[in-house]
């Protein structure tokens, strides 16, 4: 089984993924603020 095979998308899977990919960002930022300040501030 290759997991790296090509494949194509549509404009709108595309658009689709790439929200999902900044919402996730967005939530997991959100959530781990706390413990980024807590590690990187002085």
């Amino acid at each position: 089984m290759n997991l790296f095979k090509t494949f194509t998308l549509k404009w709108w899977q595309g658009a689709l993924f790439k929200w999902g990919v900044l919402t996730a960002g967005m939530a997991i930022g959100t959530y781990w603020h706390g413990f980024w300040l807590t590690i990187f501030c002085c």
